[in-house]
């Protein structure tokens, strides 16, 4: 075969998935569907082997000539090692797959010569041109929201955008500094503006520090070595650029409120960070000699979360990484994969402050740029995620390529000997082989993932016949997904196959051993089948992971209760009473405890507190129109400046009073979010200025759970409830109907048995008040 053949399909690969890998991102984020970044990362690096043998490894550099061989060789080795221990035969695999297909890439971009640099470089700005305009026409094109379009400009999170801008936004300033004619250089300084809105409009603090500490280390490396490339003078015109975007961003309020709110009691980020870290350093300690075991990190996490965690950020049940590279590698891979990383990370910043230098044989000013962003990516990944998401670590991996080509002075002395051919080429047919095996895999896997959405949103509506043939699929496809087993485990604990369910169940703890919502399910089987020891054991333990799962909580109190255990109930009842979410839940367990023990005065104050509360209820169809000055009464807290917004896992702004006390709705419909995802209702919502007007309608056989509006102040929190679990408010009133009959109010008794009726037609006029069967519908970990 032709020499040039081969090296034109190498040049093409690479091209190829720089310039395409970030808008790969832009579908992923908006919940769309072309290819997932790491599956192509490992698919091109495959494609890059295969052509290599092809051509006989002759464009291949010789192991160990690269300066980050060692450091990239221990770190898959560690993970490798790792999978060993993993829980998931394929899941384990994912970590050194991803490391093998970077190191080949960046073994790939470092074999081409000097001249090869700037187009490599052109070819990653180039998606910097499309994303940075997206991000400044999205924050610009009206109130700072999150806007679809600003999901994709960021990749799908505001970390990844910052992480990609360090890297991009250095070469972009290179290619400046070098741009000859006015024609490129004004471009070029648009493109520089743009990166620096983009980099503040990511809200990555992290980010910001680190390429600013980043440029000053370089600078130092730069001035100490004689360089004047870049004068204070050529600087001017980069500072007044940085300048008049932060005034203008300052200006949309976005980058403001980051400003204002960083390190106060609001900062979210650096609290999880706090938290996370600690959890991760206990767990380090309890698996100190070898670790969790590779892709284990999620699974053990819940574990070793604080109370306080679980308290600030119930949301984040799944962490599947502590914002720290080096705490992931040592919980996973144990001291070996943390001496791996640190070794490799000494190893990029000798590489990156050596060719910034110019008595080093490099030090121009893409050198420069190459090394800030890659000094930068180390920073940061100290509060970050850097070495292992997709277009981040792929850039940071390309950047050190084309630090280590060649110099124009010479090669690196790797040679074509026979022997050294023969072993290139069995090491690369055994990375292809690997590559080939995590691929299939990797195909089962985003199969499934087709699959399980549609299960999840068929189970909401209510649609189980669909929903377990769909989540079927999936575990069928990929038996290591543990929620998608758990999901269709709960659908045949609703159909009755305890057997089945107990399975499945099982299925998801032997990849999650601390996954509290199997443990708990397994509880409720096992309370079916009789066993009450085996049950009390099982809610016991998905307590102790997670002492404020209320579901958990109301179970274990509910099996007390129906064996008379009244007071070992009610304590129960009490923790879960704390949670917003099962507030209401937990009260009508309580008032229902008192009415067994013939307490009937404590639990009708109860219920009727209950009652007394201003629900609307769901039937098909529910339409609301609410003024501005009816939600402030009805919320009680004119005298505080108030944001109001949606609930649905975050809080988004909706509108902001412009005075104290007091708030316009504006024509243009606010975006509200729903508490609970779906669960089977649509809304629908529209302003004329005056009135906002909230349509809900409920799909059939669905369940209509707590949509609140929440307002949020500094000294603030409380919610309006706009209408409630249809099926608990019904019996609720059965228990107060019960409750009325024993005191000889029965047709009083007989009109709340109706209402309740109209609220669930299917509602017991007999009901049971504490049963396992109470706990099988909860979505509590949905």
């Amino acid at each position: 075969m032709n020499n040039r053949v081969p090296d034109l399909l190498q040049k093409t690969i690479l091209l190829c998935i720089i310039v395409v890998l970030p808008f790969i991102a832009i579908p992923e984020a908006l919940d769309g569907f072309i290819l997932p970044k790491w599956f192509a990362i490992k698919l091109a690096a495959l494609l890059l082997l295969i052509i290599s043998l092809i051509d006989g490894c002759r464009k291949t550099p010789r192991f160990m000539a690269l300066p980050l061989d060692l450091g990239a060789i221990l770190l898959i080795l560690s993970f490798g090692i790792a999978w060993t221990r993993s829980l998931g035969n394929w899941t384990g695999l994912h970590t050194p797959s991803q490391l093998l297909a970077l190191w080949i890439i960046y073994r790939a971009i470092a074999a081409y010569s000097w001249d090869h640099r700037l187009k490599i470089l052109a070819a990653c700005v180039i998606p910097g041109v499309v994303l940075f305009s997206l991000a400044i026409l999205s924050v610009l094109g009206g109130p700072y929201v999150k806007s679809g379009w600003l999901v994709a400009a960021q990749l799908g999170h505001g970390n990844y955008a910052g992480q990609w801008a360090i890297l991009i936004a250095p070469v972009v300033a290179a290619f400046f500094f070098t741009a000859r004619g006015r024609l490129w250089r004004a471009f070029f300084a648009v493109l520089l503006a743009l990166s620096a809105c983009y980099l503040l409009i990511s809200n990555c603090r992290g980010a910001w520090v680190a390429l600013a500490v980043a440029t000053g280390v370089v600078w130092l490396v730069r001035r100490r070595s004689g360089s004047s490339s870049v004068t204070r003078r050529s600087l001017v015109p980069v500072l007044m650029i940085l300048v008049l975007a932060v005034a203008l961003l300052w200006q949309t309020g976005s980058f403001k409120e980051r400003i204002l709110t960083s390190f106060g009691r609001d900062d979210t980020g650096l609290s999880f960070r706090r938290l996370a870290w600690g959890s991760t350093l206990k767990m380090i300690s309890h698996e100190s000699v070898l670790g969790t075991g590779s892709g284990n990190f999620a699974a053990f996490y819940p574990r070793y979360r604080t109370s306080e965690e679980r308290a600030l950020f119930p949301q984040r049940r799944f962490v599947s990484n502590p914002h720290n590279s080096y705490l992931l590698a040592a919980a996973e891979a144990g001291p070996l994969g943390l001496a791996a990383i640190i070794f490799f990370v000494l190893a990029a910043l000798r590489l990156a402050l050596e060719r910034a230098r110019p008595d080093r044989g490099g030090g121009d000013i893409f050198d420069a740029a190459l090394a800030v962003g890659v000094v930068a990516t180390i920073l940061h990944t100290v509060v970050s995620f850097n070495l292992e998401k997709p277009v981040s670590a792929f850039y940071f991996w390309a950047f050190a390529g084309v630090l280590s080509m060649r110099s124009r002075s010479g090669g690196h002395g790797w040679g074509v000997s026979g022997l050294r051919r023969t072993v290139r080429i069995s090491l690369s047919t055994l990375a292809a082989s690997l590559l080939i095996v995590v691929l299939v895999a990797d195909c089962r896997e985003i199969m499934a993932s087709v699959h399980s959405p549609r299960g999840s949103m068929y189970k909401r509506e209510g649609n189980l016949a669909e929903a377990e043939r769909e989540l079927r699929a999936a575990v069928e496809l990929w038996p290591e997904g543990a929620t998608n087993s758990h999901l269709l485990g709960r659908i045949m604990l609703q159909k009755g196959d305890l057997r089945s369910s107990e399975k499945l169940n099982e299925m998801s703890l032997s990849i999650w051993p601390y996954f509290r919502d199997a443990l708990v399910d397994l509880g409720i089987i096992k309370w079916r089948q009789g066993d009450l020891r085996a049950a009390e054991r099982f809610l016991v333990a998905a307590i102790d992971i997670d002492p404020e799962f209320s579901r958990g909580r109301i179970a274990l109190g509910n099996l007390y209760a129906a064996h008379s255990e009244y007071d070992a109930a009610i304590e129960q009842y009490h923790h879960a009473e704390a949670r917003r979410s099962s507030r209401e839940s937990a009260r009508y367990y309580i008032a229902a405890v008192h009415a067994a023990r013939g307490r009937l005065d404590e639990a009708l104050d109860i219920v009727e507190d209950l009652i007394s509360l201003k629900h609307m209820y769901l039937d098909s169809e529910l339409s609301i129109g609410l003024t501005a000055d009816y939600l402030i009464d009805v919320i009680g807290c004119g005298e505080w400046p108030f944001e109001v917004v949606a609930r649905d896992g975050d809080l988004w702004p909706v509108w902001r009073g412009e005075k104290v006390g007091r708030m316009a709705i504006r024509r243009q419909a606010p975006r509200i979010a729903l508490l609970a995802d779906g669960e089977g209702v649509e809304m629908r919502v529209s302003s004329d200025g005056e009135r906002l007007h909230i349509r809900f309608i409920r799909a059939p056989d669905s369940r209509a759970h707590v949509y609140s509006i929440v307002v949020e102040t500094p000294s603030l929190f409380r919610s309006f409830d706009l209408l409630a679990d249809a099926e608990l408010h019904s019996r609720i009133l059965m228990l107060y109907a019960e409750i009325l009959d024993s005191l000889g109010r029965h047709q009083e008794a007989q009109q709340m048995r109706s209402e309740a009726l109209v609220l669930n037609p299917r509602a017991s006029t007999a009901p049971i008040r504490y049963s396992e069967t109470d706990q099988i519908n909860s979505t509590d970990s949905e």
